[in-house]
């Protein structure tokens, strides 16, 4: 997510618009001003870009995004506030994201970049503005959601067919196949990199259906679980005491 996210900056910036950064100095710091930021004119630390800018693309990983609110967040009033993801605003009483009334609050969750021609950035609305900067961003197609739905539909993607779904029938395959006496490099080769031939293509109209519904109530299931565990894991005892320790340190830091 945070590459897609630099990319997706650095082409509105080459697109001819104004984008500053903001991030903490250190080895990120570097990178950008390798890849054309130039500090103190499209490069500050992060309260210092937050200051004069009208929409603030709010893009640290879910745990800095909490640890950094505090200090940004008397500096959105009246500006638009964006999110590439959801998880902060979905889980608020757990990260202490919570927007002030003034600001509008939207979301572009790139899944991937497109070839969308990009067009003028329009004043308007929250809605127009989530739009506008989907377009900005090259998306090959932009559909509204919500942060709750996101953020799920997200997890559960996430923990399904890229990861879940696909290793697991590689290694049904591939074990079933050495089972039947073919060698770990045949089993391999035919899991791995069969291509999409003839047969291939016959497989998939004879073996579909009965795919889909060994896999259907699985990934309901899944689906379910995303919501209860990541509740277990909020009221376990070692989220609790991870809350705790995280806070300590950040005293000390502080201090």
């Amino acid at each position: 997510m945070v590459l897609k996210v630099v990319i997706n900056l650095v082409i509105i910036r080459d697109k001819g618009f104004k984008v500053v950064i903001g991030l903490r100095k250190g080895p990120s710091w570097d990178l950008a001003k390798e890849d054309g930021w130039i500090e103190g004119e499209t490069l500050f630390e992060i309260t210092e870009a937050c200051k004069n800018d009208t929409t603030i693309m709010y893009l640290l990983s879910d745990a800095d995004q909490k640890t950094a609110w505090n200090s940004i967040k008397d500096l959105i009033h009246g500006k638009t506030l964006y999110f590439s993801y959801g998880f902060s605003i979905v889980f608020k009483d757990k990260t202490g994201v919570i927007p002030p009334n003034d600001c509008d609050v939207i979301m572009v969750a790139p899944k991937g970049s497109g070839t969308t021609v990009l067009i003028l950035f329009l004043e308007g609305r929250a809605e127009e503005r989530a739009y506008d900067t989907g377009i900005a961003m090259g998306l090959g197609y932009i559909f509204p959601t919500t942060f709750e739905r996101e953020t799920y539909s997200d997890l559960t993607g996430k923990c399904g067919i890229p990861m879940g779904c696909i290793q697991g029938i590689f290694k049904a395959q591939f074990e079933v196949l050495i089972s039947n006496g073919h060698t770990s490099s045949e089993a391999f080769n035919e899991t791995i990199y069969n291509n999409c031939s003839t047969t291939a293509r016959r497989g998939a109209l004879d073996w579909m259906n009965k795919f889909y519904s060994a896999t259907e109530p699985v990934v309901e299931e899944l689906c379910e679980s995303v919501r209860n565990e990541l509740k277990e894991l909020r009221e376990s005892q070692l989220w609790q005491t991870a809350v705790t320790v995280r806070s300590l340190c950040l005293e000390t830091q502080k201090n």
